[in-house]
């Protein structure tokens, strides 16, 4: 969680198929899920509210839609994964951004915002 205080305080963090519970507390802002569902929030309240509402919230995106939310951004992103999900980030950013570890079991990629929007 400390190298992630580091970055500048408009980059969005995003996690893959996760969540790592306290993380946006101690960061002091929201953290965007990409996932099917909100499942790794780890809250039924949250779940409820999820499958309730008409509309997807934009802090959860579909893993299907990912590609499209890294391209609509309007800032930096660091997305983050844990070592159960690091193939996966490979195979979506490795290519194009280095992928390394942030903490003990968690990986992570930096993202640039490409064309100054």
């Amino acid at each position: 969680a400390e190298r992630l205080a580091e970055l500048p305080s408009d980059t969005q963090i995003a996690s893959l198929t996760s969540y790592s519970p306290g993380l946006s507390f101690y960061l002091g802002r929201t953290l965007t899920l990409i996932g099917e569902d909100a499942t790794p929030m780890r809250s039924n309240f949250v779940l409820y509210w999820v499958r309730h509402t008409p509309v997807r919230p934009a802090t959860l995106v579909a893993p299907s839609k990912r590609d499209e939310w890294l391209t609509s951004r309007r800032t930096a992103a660091f997305i983050l994964a844990p070592d159960n999900e690091r193939v996966e980030l490979d195979e979506w950013l490795g290519s194009r951004f280095p992928v390394h570890a942030v903490a003990s079991g968690w990986y992570g990629a930096s993202v640039p915002l490409v064309g100054g929007r």
